[in-house]
């Protein structure tokens, strides 16, 4: 299901794109950039300014999301989030698993059979394995964008 992947990679990168379109077009320089204007360096996140009369077509985007700079850092979270959590190949005889695409970070229990020492084999009270991918983690971050026209229901968070 790497289409999810490509789904948040696009979303993402239109987030980032209504942000940084925001910030040119109504000044909203970040803490430790120059101003526009020359006149210095932000101490602070600047507050969005709309000239009078014009009021961006991106603004209801920005009014739900908040100030670019926040947007901009939730962009880098997602991105970190995505590239911590890669989908790989996983083959594991032993469990019955063959050429599965799992998060490489992730982990779920698997449910011990009756005759399932409590201590486990190693002393493990519950085998683990990798979670399918995509994991919970990645499909939380699709959350937001549930009522895009191609968003998946599969992927929903269980």
């Amino acid at each position: 299901m790497t289409d999810l992947v490509e789904f948040l990679t696009a979303r993402i990168d239109e987030d980032e794109q209504l942000a940084r379109t925001v910030e040119q077009a109504v000044g909203a320089e970040r803490k430790g950039e120059p101003y526009s204007d020359g006149s210095g360096i932000a101490a602070g996140d600047a507050f969005p300014t709309y000239p009078w009369g014009m009021v961006p077509e991106e603004l209801p985007f920005m009014a739900g999301a908040g100030h670019p700079s926040r947007v901009l850092a939730d962009v880098a979270a997602k991105r970190a989030i995505l590239a911590a959590h890669p989908p790989v190949r996983f083959t594991d005889a032993t469990l019955g698993l063959h050429d599965v695409e799992v998060c490489w970070r992730c982990h779920v229990r698997l449910d011990y059979p009756d005759d399932w020492d409590e201590q486990g084999a190693e002393g493990w009270t519950y085998p683990l394995v990798q979670e399918r991918f995509p994991c919970g983690t990645v499909r939380a971050l699709a959350l937001p964008y549930r009522s895009h026209p191609d968003f998946n229901p599969a992927w929903e968070v269980a």
